[in-house]
């Protein structure tokens, strides 16, 4: 059994917006916010 379990994911067109999605959730560093994508919110 693995430890890790996928919570959420995304298709991009690009490189650079996948890239950039990436960024942008790691600069949040907020539980909440993450949360609320995880859940179905919307990025950005």
């Amino acid at each position: 059994m693995s430890d890790w379990e996928l919570k959420w994911s995304n298709t991009f067109v690009t490189r650079s917006e996948a890239l950039q999605a990436e960024r942008f959730l790691k600069k949040k560093k907020s539980r909440k916010y993450l949360e609320y994508i995880i859940s179905g919110g919307e990025l950005g």
